[in-house]
């Protein structure tokens, strides 16, 4: 939770559990879905979590107590994930080829399709703009009030995960082909990338606070590059 009391899990048996983090014993479950619990997470104001499941739901909860407030139609995909806006209570969730954005009245704006399913959607800190990923080796960039693409960033490969640099200008992507490529969110340009130093593919990708460092973290050796994204030179190898 964001104030770090709670601590909310999802597991394969189709449950969310909120756990008190002092405690550690369960606070209260999250009862309703039919199949396993992919993906939650609790809106920025702490005041409701987010379900998603191999069901093709998506349910909103009150956080204090976990009454279902809200259950909103998707479509069945192990790859469902859903993120929060950073103000308000928007929700993006992901399953099949079109993300859907929701202002959790039971209406989703379904944004641009993609060839293949989508894997992962997020908002900028700005809440400008939506990024998503897809297994057509694609991320677009997406006006977030009229869900219009406004750039398509092509890799030779997989594109799984991905983070919006904190000024909202560039994004970061993770590529299977074992590099890390910074993009310039305005004109969709290629600014650098950062091939893994032993051919290992990246897992993980994310901004320092300050927007000066990205951390890589590699598979299958588990080594963390830190690294400048304007130069790409290597700072710190964990």
């Amino acid at each position: 939770s964001p104030d770090g009391k709670y601590l909310a899990t999802a597991s394969e048996d189709g449950n969310g559990r909120v756990w008190d983090a002092e405690t550690g014993e369960v606070a209260f479950g999250l009862a309703g879905h039919t199949a396993a619990v992919l993906d939650i997470a609790y809106s920025t104001d702490g005041e409701l979590i987010a379900t998603t499941s191999l069901d093709g739901s998506t349910r909103i909860w009150e956080a204090t107590n976990g009454i279902q407030m809200y259950q909103l139609s998707g479509v069945a995909s192990q790859w469902a994930a859903l993120a929060w806006a950073p103000i308000g209570r928007r929700l993006i969730t992901t399953g099949g080829v079109s993300p859907r954005v929701w202002d959790l009245s039971e209406t989703a704006v379904r944004l641009p399709t993609h060839a293949d399913a989508a894997i992962d959607a997020r908002w900028s800190p700005d809440q400008k703009y939506i990024a998503d990923t897809s297994f057509d080796r694609t991320a677009h960039i997406m006006d977030a009030r009229t869900g219009q693409v406004l750039q398509v960033l092509q890799q030779p490969d997989l594109i799984q995960y991905f983070a919006w640099s904190p000024d909202s200008k560039h994004i970061v992507t993770a590529g299977a082909d074992g590099v890390s490529r910074v993009w310039d969110v305005e004109t969709g340009q290629l600014v650098i990338g950062k091939k893994s130093p032993t051919d290992n593919w990246p897992v993980g990708v994310g901004w320092s606070p300050d927007g000066t460092r990205i951390a890589s973290n590699y598979y299958p050796n588990s080594t963390i590059d830190v690294w400048n994204p304007v130069t790409g030179e290597t700072l710190l190898t964990i």
